[in-house]
């Protein structure tokens, strides 16, 4: 993999009026919408307003299901379906094609949505082809910027006629430019500071409580995203002959959390409210996506493994991590067990997170006396939440 691109530098300086910005993100899990959420919020305390749209509403019936409840479907009883479709969308013209059709079918929607907005953001794959799409008709005539909230790039993610992109690393950033020839700039992570501000002695006391184990217990916690995919009955016995208490955030996924409450030695946990203070009372996170659920464990500085990633876009987020150094990738149940006896051994600690800059970024491109045209609310809201 080549070196990463030094960060480039932010000559603007920032408005000093109120501008509105609109954040176009997507319904599928959680990931998508919490980074927008976050970006949402440090942009109104930037002083500007912001409003986040799910492009779900703006899809046609049929492509919306198609993007949403038939992709999830997918991913849970054909996996390798949706690899092809992955690899395919990478490599074959007409598979781009047809994507770009999907994802430009919502551009009538947004037309309409965008109208007084002074800049828009995608933090949704499918949202960064529309916008470009806008962008290269003359239709949005502001500034758009796409945030990757994925280690992995991907055709989907980038679009030569969008203004800005954005990466939480510099090694998605140098991936993608030398895939994709197009300027990247890393912005670091968009997670609540909650996330890197938490106490961890008194998380680590908060754990073992909810675990009900022993102060001096060395706890892994399996995070699986908000829709708790994966088998991940495997990584639980290796985590086990390491030493390590597993214990599991099955997110929203109630059968998972019924199955594995059964299993001798391991503790397993549905929704939680209180995900900060168990990212940061673990020893270490295991995880099998990349998403932000990941991105929150760097942050709070706990290392991390990947293990059994699922499927497309959870595969490429594996090998980003693990050729950039960030997160190593182990590729069967005994070096899982290897990789974690050596982290519950020497401690340690998550690879360094970039600056976060991303709200600079974004406020550089914004036009100097932007008057608030947009009636948006001052805060991050997302329809239906």
């Amino acid at each position: 993999m080549t070196a990463p691109p030094a960060d480039r530098p932010i000559t603007a300086t920032l408005p000093t009026t109120a501008a509105n910005v609109v954040i176009v993100s997507g319904s599928v899990g959680a990931g998508h919408d919490g980074v927008a959420r976050e970006l949402a919020r440090r942009l109104s305390e930037a002083g500007h307003h912001a409003e986040v749209l799910d492009l779900l509403e703006g899809f046609p019936w049929l492509v919306g299901v198609l993007l949403g409840s038939a992709y999830l479907f997918t991913l849970r009883v054909a996996p390798w379906a949706y690899e092809v479709v992955c690899w395919l969308v990478e490599r074959s013209a007409v598979f781009q094609r047809l994507a770009d059709r999907l994802c430009c079918s919502a551009a009538p929607w947004l037309r309409e949505e965008l109208v007084g907005a002074d800049l828009v953001v995608a933090t949704y794959p499918p949202a960064s082809r529309a916008l470009g799409r806008l962008r290269q008709t003359g239709e949005l005539q502001v500034p758009a910027v796409t945030y990757l909230t994925d280690p992995a790039p991907n055709y989907l993610w980038q679009h030569p006629n969008v203004d800005l992109h954005l990466t939480m690393s510099s090694a998605t950033a140098a991936e993608a430019e030398q895939r994709y020839g197009l300027p990247m700039s890393t912005a670091g992570p968009l997670v609540h500071p909650v996330f890197r501000t938490t106490d961890r002695v008194g998380a680590r006391r908060h754990l073992r409580q909810v675990a009900d184990v022993g102060p001096e217990a060395k706890i892994a916690l399996m995070v699986l995203g908000s829709l708790g995919m994966g088998d991940v009955r495997p990584a639980l016995r290796a985590l086990q002959a390491a030493g390590a208490v597993p214990v599991v955030l099955c997110g929203r996924n109630e059968k998972l959390h019924r199955n594995l409450r059964s299993m001798p030695g391991v503790v397993a946990l549905g929704w939680r409210n209180d995900a900060p203070r168990l990212v940061a009372g673990c020893d270490l996170v295991v995880h099998n996506a990349g998403g932000l659920s990941l991105t929150e464990s760097l942050v709070a500085g706990v290392p991390s493994l990947t293990f059994r990633p699922i499927r497309g876009h959870g595969r490429a987020n594996a090998r980003t991590l693990d050729r950039s150094g960030m997160v190593r990738w182990a590729r069967t149940p005994t070096q899982l067990t290897t990789f974690a006896a050596e982290v519950l051994a020497e401690g340690g600690a998550a690879c360094p997170m970039p600056s976060e800059t991303a709200v600079q970024y974004i406020c550089s491109l914004l036009p100097v006396g932007a008057n608030g045209r947009r009636q948006a609310s001052s805060t991050a809201q997302i329809a239906g939440s």
